[in-house]
C-alpha cells in the first residue's frame, strides 16, 4: 500500500475550513468530507473507513471531543488516527484531546506546510505499522494468514453479522493422516504438502472477503462472511477437490493413495445468545464427523442439525461471555477517557450525575469568573494579561461544558459586568493589524490560488455570520452567541484578519456577560466594515 491509498476524512461544520484542508491535501491522499459529528461517525463505520481524521472540536450537536471518544471506545474505529484542527488553543483543551487518544492537535489559523507535514508524518507511521502488522498476520511456511489473524477477524465478522442479520460460515480443514506422511516421507515432504495444499485451498475461495488461515499444524480454517450453509458447503467441496487434484502421493493414508483433506462446515446467524466461539465449535464437530465417517469428505453442521444429531458434548454457552456478543450496539459508551489513556483531574466522570447537581454550584462558578475578571483592574504586563485571558477562557469554557453535562437547559444568569476588562480587551484589539497579508501567504505556502479562494469564502460567509451573531445576542442565547463567536474567530484567523480574530475571541469569553458582549458585537461589525475593502483589494491584485 502507498500513502496515496489512504483515506482522510475532514470534519468541520465550516465549509470554508473543509474546502481549505481538502485543497491542501487532495493531490496526495483520498479525501472525504463531513460537516457534523454524526456524519463523521457514520463514515467511520462505513465500508471504507478512513485511516486519518482531521477533526474540529467545536461543532453543533456532537463536538469533536465526543466524536473522538466514541471512535476510541469502539473496536472497529479505535485505530483511526485523529488530529484535532481547532481554534481552541489553550493547553487544557489540548490535554483533553490528547488524553482522549488523538495523535496530534493543530490550532487555527492553520499553516499549509505544517498541516501537510503532520499529516504526512502520521500516514508514514501508519504505513510502516500496517506493513509490520501484515507481516505478523502471515504464516511463515504456507504464506496464508495465521491463527492470530483468524481470531481477530472472527470476532469482527461475528459482530458485523449481528448488526447485518446475515449468516456467517466457517470451514475447518484437516489434512488426512498427516503424521503418517511426515513419519514416512520426512518433514520436508510434509512442508511441501502444506505449502501446495494451502495454495490449492486458497485458489478455491473466489471472493475477496473470504479468508483462509492456518489454524495450527496441519489444520486450516476458512471464514466466509454473508454465506449460508449451502454456499459454504459448495466452497468446501471446491477446496477438497482442489487438494485432490494436486495428486500428492500418500501411500500411508487410509482414505486414498494421495493427499486428501477432511472438512467440517458450519453456518449460523449471529445473535446475543451465543459468542463467536459457538460457530467454531460447530465446525469442529462437523470436522470430527467427517473424520469418523472415513475422511476425504465434507460434513455440515448448523445449530438445527446439532440438535438433530444430539451431540451430547457440544456445550453451547447459555449466556455468552464474549464482550462483542453482549455489547448493545445501540447503547452509547460511557463518557470516559479511552482505555490506556489516563485523564488528569476529575473530568469525564458521568457517575456524578446520579447524585444531582449542587444548586449553588452555578452561582459559585460565576463568582470565580467575576473574581478572575477583577485582575484586569491591576497594571498587568502583556505576558500576565495573556495568561489571564487564557485562564478566563478556560474557566468560562469549563462552566459551559459542565452546565451542558449536567443537563441544565437554562442559560446562566448574567453576572455583573466588568467595564475594566471589556475596555482592556477592546484596546488590545487596536494593537492588532486589520489584515496581515504576509502571514496569510506564509500559512498558505505562497499558494495564491488557495489564498484567494479562502478570502472569497470569508467575504461570502461573514455577513451572514454577523447577522446570526446579532440575533443570538438580542435573544440572550449565551450558548449560541459563544458558538458563533468561536466560529467567527476561526474564519478570521483563516484570512489573517487579526483584529477581528481578537475581538471574536473576546466575545467568546464574554458571552456570559450581556453588556460587555453588546459592546464587542458593535466592535466586530465596525471592524468588518474596515476589513472588507482591504481583502477585496487583495483579490484585485
Amino acid at each position: 500500500m502507498k500513502s496515496q491509498d489512504y483515506r482522510i476524512l475532514i470534519v468541520d461544520d465550516e465549509p470554508a475550513n473543509v474546502y481549505l484542508l481538502s485543497r491542501m491535501l487532495r493531490g496526495s491522499y483520498r479525501i472525504v468530507e463531513a460537516r457534523s459529528g454524526e456524519e463523521a461517525l457514520a463514515v467511520a463505520h462505513g465500508p471504507d473507513k478512513p485511516a486519518l481524521m482531521l477533526l474540529d472540536v467545536m461543532m453543533p450537536e456532537i463536538d469533536g471531543f465526543e466524536v473522538c471518544r466514541r471512535l476510541k471506545a469502539d473496536d472497529e474505529t479505535k485505530d483511526i488516527i485523529v488530529i484535532f484542527v481547532t481554534a481552541i488553543g489553550d493547553s487544557a483543551a489540548e490535554e483533553v484531546g490528547l488524553n482522549l487518544g488523538a495523535a496530534d492537535y493543530i490550532t487555527k489559523p492553520i499553516s499549509l506546510p505544517i498541516v501537510r507535514a503532520r499529516v504526512r508524518n502520521q500516514i508514514n507511521m501508519r504505513l510502516k505499522a500496517d506493513m509490520l502488522e501484515g507481516m505478523s498476520y502471515i504464516d511463515g511456511l504456507t504464506h496464508v494468514y495465521n491463527r492470530r489473524k483468524f481470531d481477530t477477524l472472527l470476532q469482527k465478522e461475528w459482530q458485523r453479522a449481528r448488526r447485518s442479520g446475515k449468516p456467517l460460515a466457517l470451514i475447518m480443514i484437516d489434512f488426512d493422516h498427516f503424521k503418517a506422511l511426515n513419519d514416512h516421507y520426512g518433514h520436508g515432504a510434509g512442508d511441501i504438502c502444506l505449502q501446495q495444499g494451502a495454495a490449492a485451498l486458497g485458489s478455491a475461495l473466489k471472493r475477496q472477503g473470504d479468508l483462509l488461515a492456518r489454524y495450527g499444524g496441519e489444520e486450516f480454517v476458512a471464514l466466509l462472511p454473508e454465506t449460508d450453509l449451502e454456499g459454504a458447503h459448495r466452497a468446501a467441496e471446491a477446496m477438497r477437490t482442489a487438494v485432490k487434484d494436486l495428486h500428492l502421493i500418500h501411500q500411508y493414508s487410509s482414505a486414498a493413495d494421495h493427499v486428501t483433506v477432511s472438512l467440517g462446515v458450519a453456518a449460523a446467524q449471529a445473535d446475543e445468545t451465543h459468542s463467536a466461539s459457538f460457530l467454531l465449535e460447530l465446525a469442529d464437530r462437523a470436522l470430527n464427523r467427517a473424520k469418523a465417517a472415513g475422511r476425504d469428505q465434507t460434513m455440515v453442521m448448523d445449530a438445527a442439525l446439532e440438535h438433530e444429531v444430539n451431540v451430547a458434548n457440544l456445550a453451547a454457552p447459555e449466556a455468552s461471555t464474549d464482550t462483542l456478543a453482549t455489547k448493545d450496539p445501540d447503547q452509547k459508551p460511557p463518557l470516559a477517557v479511552s482505555s490506556g489513556a489516563q485523564a488528569s483531574g476529575p473530568a469525564f466522570v458521568p457517575e456524578r450525575r446520579r447524585y444531582g447537581a449542587d444548586p449553588g454550584a452555578q452561582s459559585q462558578a460565576e463568582k470565580v469568573l467575576g473574581a478572575l475578571s477583577e485582575f484586569y483592574r491591576w497594571p498587568l504586563t502583556a505576558e500576565l494579561q495573556a495568561e489571564l485571558d487564557s485562564l478566563l477562557d478556560t474557566t468560562n469554557d469549563l462552566l459551559i461544558r459542565v452546565q451542558a453535562e449536567c443537563g441544565s437547559g437554562a442559560a446562566p444568569s448574567p453576572s455583573e459586568t466588568h467595564p475594566a476588562q471589556t475596555q482592556s480587551t477592546i484596546s488590545n484589539a487596536h494593537d492588532c493589524k486589520h489584515f496581515d497579508r504576509d502571514e496569510l501567504m506564509q500559512r498558505m505556502g505562497d499558494d495564491q490560488d488557495i489564498a484567494a479562494v479562502t478570502i472569497e469564502q470569508f467575504l461570502a460567509d461573514v455577513p451572514l455570520r454577523l447577522q446570526g451573531l446579532r440575533a443570538a445576542h438580542q435573544a440572550q442565547d449565551v450558548e449560541a452567541l459563544r458558538f458563533k463567536a468561536h466560529s467567527l474567530k476561526g474564519l478570521a484567523g483563516a484570512v489573517s484578519a487579526l483584529r477581528l480574530q481578537h475581538l471574536a475571541k473576546c466575545l467568546e469569553q464574554e458571552a456570559l456577560h450581556l453588556a460587555p458582549a453588546s459592546a464587542l458585537v458593535d466592535q466586530i461589525e465596525q471592524e468588518y466594515v474596515l476589513l472588507e475593502p482591504l481583502l477585496r483589494a487583495v483579490l484585485e491584485d
